[in-house]
Parts: structure tokens; sequence; C-alpha cells
């Protein structure tokens, strides 16, 4: 039941986070050997995710509607996914449902910077 009522609470200001604590802890759990090459600790793995996917992060939330649902769907999919089916990306389609209904043309603008 708490499981559920964690990721009941997704929404477009806290989606981004979770997402980068739960890429950081699978990285760890995942392929230890590459996170310790990588990172001190989660903190520093946080910080680079952060600033890798933040601009796309922003860029979704201003140019696209957010679907809470498939967020929480998204987050759920990647927790309880295998170590195998998470490194190879195959974790589900509920991750590329959480944006949706984006202004292409303001996107690509807003990805390259302008």
């Amino acid at each position: 039941m708490l499981f559920i009522a964690l990721f009941a609470c997704i929404s477009v200001d806290n989606f981004d986070e979770r997402t980068v604590a739960l890429t950081c802890q699978r990285s760890e759990e995942c392929d230890k050997g590459a996170f310790e090459d990588a990172y001190d600790d989660q903190g520093e793995c946080q910080d680079d995710v952060a600033d890798y996917y933040g601009p796309l992060y922003d860029c979704s939330v201003e140019n696209c509607d957010f679907d809470a649902q498939a967020a929480s769907s998204c987050l759920s999919d990647e927790r309880s996914a295998s170590c195998d089916e998470w490194t190879s990306g195959d974790v589900g389609s509920d991750c590329d449902e959480v944006f949706t209904d984006c202004d292409e043309v303001d996107l690509a603008l807003c990805f390259l910077g302008g």
C-alpha cells in the first residue's frame, strides 16, 4: 500500500527528482563497477544526471502535456524491471507517454537552445 502511495504523488514538479534518484539507484544496483568508477556516491551521480537531463526535462515541461499516471507507471516499471531489462532500456512504453501533445517546433527550438 505504501508503494502505491509513493507513486500516486508523482507530479510535474517532482517527476524529474524521482527519475534522477531512481536512475542512480538502478545504475549502482545494475552496474556497480561502472557506477563506482564514475561516482563517489549517490549525490554525485544525481548531480551529474540532473545536469545532463535537466534541459531536456525543462523543454518538455514547457512544450508538452504531462501525464501523471504515465509518470507513475514509468517509475514503477523502472523500479521493478530486472537489471537486464533496465540496462537494455526494455522496460516499458509508459515512459514514452509521460510528455505528450508537444509543440514540436517550440520543443525543437528549446532543445537547440533557442
